[in-house]
C-alpha cells in the first residue's frame, strides 16, 4: 500500500520594517531667518525630528527641531515675537485694558445669530442685550423684542464707547497744552453698577473744552 506524504504549506512571515521618518541634511551653519545653526544635540540621530543648537542674531542660544527651521516655524529665539508685540503695543492706546483704537474704527458686524453685536436670542425668545468695557461684560436687560434690546444696546454705546473717546480725547488735548494740569488731574473713565444701575464716572464730565465749551 502506497503512503502519501503530506506536505504542509508553510507561510513565511517577513517583519515589514516601520516607516522611516527621513533622514536630515546636515544644518551645521546654515541660517534660517534669524537663526544660525551650531552643532546637532545628537551627531547619531540624523532623522528631521532632531533637534539643533542654533544661536539668534540677539545672542540667546536654543534648540530647534529640524522640521522647524526647514519650514519657517522658528524664525528667532522667540524675541522676533516680542519685538513684534512691543510694536504693536506701541502704535495702539490701551487704557485699563481698552483699545482707545478699535472704539474709534469699530463698525456695526454680525457676531452671533441674532444679527447684533451684544444682542443674543435666549431659548426662550427673548433678547439679552449685554455691552463690554474693561474687560468687562454688564447685563443691560432682557427684551420680548429684538429692536428693543438693539436700542437699548445702542444707547449704551454711545454713553460709554462713543462717552470714553470723547473724553479721552479732550484730556489728550488738555494735557498736551498743561503738563501740569494733567499730572494733578488723571484721566477716569468708569462703568460702576449700584442698586442694579449702571453709572459711568467721567473725569472730563465737568472739564471744560479748550474753547470754553463744555464736554
Amino acid at each position: 500500500m502506497k503512503t502519501e506524504k503530506k506536505t504542509t504549506n508553510r507561510v513565511m512571515m517577513h517583519s515589514v520594517p516601520k516607516a522611516s521618518r527621513g533622514s536630515a541634511r546636515d544644518l551645521t551653519g546654515q541660517r534660517f531667518e534669524h537663526l544660525v545653526v551650531l552643532y546637532p544635540l545628537d551627531p547619531s540621530n540624523r532623522t528631521t525630528t532632531a533637534l539643533w543648537r542654533c544661536r539668534c542674531d540677539c545672542g540667546n542660544e536654543v534648540n530647534v527641531t529640524y522640521h522647524a527651521l526647514t519650514r519657517g516655524n522658528n524664525k528667532s529665539c522667540g524675541c522676533l515675537k516680542k519685538k513684534y508685540q512691543a510694536l504693536v503695543h506701541d502704535r495702539l492706546h490701551l487704557i485699563d485694558g481698552t483699545c482707545v483704537e478699535w472704539l474709534v474704527g469699530r463698525k456695526s458686524r454680525v457676531d452671533n445669530a441674532s444679527g447684533f453685536r451684544g444682542v443674543f436670542k435666549k431659548k426662550n425668545g427673548k433678547y439679552l442685550a449685554s455691552i463690554g468695557f474693561k474687560k468687562k461684560v454688564y447685563y443691560l436687560g432682557t427684551f420680548d423684542d429684538y429692536d428693543e434690546a438693539v436700542a437699548e444696546r445702542l444707547v449704551w454705546e454711545s454713553l460709554i464707547h462713543d462717552g470714553f473717546v470723547k473724553a479721552r480725547s479732550h484730556w489728550v488735548s488738555m494735557a498736551a497744552e498743561d503738563p501740569e494740569w494733567a499730572r494733578h488731574n488723571p484721566f477716569v473713565f468708569d462703568l460702576v453698577k449700584e442698586n442694579g444701575d449702571l453709572r459711568i464716572i467721567n473725569s472730563m464730565e465737568n472739564v471744560k473744552e479748550a474753547f470754553g465749551a463744555p464736554l
